[in-house]
């Protein structure tokens, strides 16, 4: 969460945190169980549209054209299923 100390990030953060308070009414006659799902709710909303990725590589060999074929892999691993339909296999994108 190193991003968090830039100031600009983290006001971002916590005005998209404040608007999501603001605009799902979280009262105090609500069940507790139900006003932490819509607080974690909008934390991870927060997290994702206002800190940026990570994208710097754990071992430094790693270059930045291999992390892009990983990330490119894995987005076309999880937008193409297969899918076996008597003994054949049929690929299909989702």
């Amino acid at each position: 969460m190193k991003a968090l100390e830039i100031e600009e990030v983290r006001r971002a953060y916590e005005e998209h945190i404040k608007q999501g308070i603001r605009e799902n009414e979280m009262t105090q006659e609500m069940d507790l169980n139900e006003r932490v799902k819509r607080l974690n709710i909008i934390i991870q909303k927060a997290a994702t549209e206002t800190i940026p990725e990570n994208n710097k590589p754990n071992k430094p060999w790693i270059s930045e054209q291999t992390l892009h074929l990983a990330r490119e892999k894995k987005r076309k691993k999880t937008t193409e299923t297969t899918i076996e339909t008597k003994g054949e296999r049929v690929q299909a994108i989702v």
